[in-house]
């Protein structure tokens, strides 16, 4: 199974340990991709809206969402 990880940030508190220990038990036998945010994604959108009207792959930022949405759509299992 690929299991894909969305972090919300790099500080590992109360919620990082959480997942670890989630994580823990599906380690073993599956494929396990991470991202942490913002230094995966470190732009904001700025509602340009061109993803929807023109393409994804025009999107400003695309470098940095496009790898983290295929990943996700790739993915059987997302945690965020």
């Amino acid at each position: 199974m690929k299991i894909v990880v969305i972090n919300g940030t790099e500080v590992k508190g109360c919620t990082y340990h959480i997942k670890e220990i989630f994580l823990s038990v599906l380690k073993k036998e599956n494929e396990i991709i991470e991202f942490y945010l913002p230094k995966d994604m470190p732009h904001f959108c700025i509602g340009c809206k061109t993803c929807f009207f023109k393409s994804e792959s025009l999107c400003p930022h695309a470098g940095y969402v496009m790898p983290i949405w295929n990943e996700m759509l790739k993915a059987d299992l997302l945690v965020r």
